[in-house]
């Protein structure tokens, strides 16, 4: 499903960028390598998107066998993560555009970024796991007539 992508991506992506970071302050890569933090930081951006849109829409069918709390502190959890996919895909994008004695110190402020991100996502995975394994949300879809 859609939901896994962010977390797969969220997760890999500071273990990337770091290896990144260091290979380019090594002058071990081409300085071209920082478009794989900004592809996969647009990559994150966008699934974050995707998932957080998809359980808005999945929200009244949910909440049917679920306690809004619940459902509301997961989806306050992706929200959180969706701006700061945001705040990556837009710190990959600056450094392309800085002098390059900058690029290096926003690099790593991406990289810290990513770091905070994975962490959201460590919060936001178990939270939406939760919801399937504990509340039964899946039961919604059993039940689910055409509206």
């Amino acid at each position: 499903m859609i939901i896994h992508f962010p977390l797969v991506l969220g997760t890999t992506l500071p273990i990337i960028a770091l290896l990144v970071i260091w290979g380019l302050a090594k002058k071990r890569f081409p300085s071209k390598t920082w478009f794989v933090c900004v592809a996969l930081a647009a990559l994150f951006a966008g699934s974050s998107f995707a998932a957080v849109e998809l359980g808005e829409r999945e929200v009244k069918t949910v909440k049917k066998v679920v306690d809004h709390d619940f459902i509301h502190e997961h989806a306050e959890a992706a929200e959180n993560v969706e701006w700061l996919s945001y705040v990556l895909l837009a710190l990959s994008v600056v450094v392309l555009f800085v002098k390059p004695l900058w690029q290096q110190k926003v690099q790593i402020l991406f990289f810290i970024v990513s770091l905070v991100a994975a962490g959201f996502l460590i919060r936001t995975g178990p939270l939406g796991a939760e919801l399937v394994y504990k509340h039964d949300a899946g039961s919604a879809y059993l039940h689910k007539t055409k509206e």
